[in-house]
């Protein structure tokens, strides 16, 4: 197959892929994904031809929990409730974002659930759910 485009989004996309993940395509200046209401891809990986279909060229996000083997505590106001609480986060894989940051961790293999640590501070995004991946903003 011909690419018609190239992004630093669909590079992304590849590599996080070929690591095991399952990566979905993000619409532009938006966290929403570009895929119709009701898809499974928080739930499966796409298949070959499902990957190979979708649009990369603006953003790229990346399904949590079990199906990729990460959870990401994302922290959106910048450690402030981590600081507040004394919680503490161990060396890991970490990525900045507009509000803070976004921890990476590995999934049990059972999975692992969604919740709020604190509603729109601090949440856990596991099974079913997904985060904003670089190069996307």
């Amino acid at each position: 197959m011909t690419q018609v485009y190239a992004s630093a989004a669909q590079d992304a996309a590849d590599d996080y892929r070929n690591r095991g993940w399952a990566p979905i395509p993000v619409k532009r200046r938006s966290k929403a994904p570009k895929l119709p209401k009701g898809h499974p891809f928080l739930s499966r990986p796409a298949s070959e031809q499902e990957f190979a279909n979708f649009d990369f060229r603006h953003n790229v996000g990346l399904a949590t929990g079990k199906i990729s083997r990460v959870i990401v505590l994302d922290d959106d106001d910048n450690g402030e409730t981590l600081r507040e609480n004394g919680w503490h986060i161990p060396a890991t894989p970490t990525v900045k974002t507009r509000r803070g940051h976004q921890f990476y961790f590995r999934c049990p293999d059972d999975g692992f659930p969604t919740f709020d640590v604190v509603p729109k501070h601090l949440e856990v995004r596991a099974d079913r759910a997904y985060v904003l991946a670089p190069p996307s903003i």
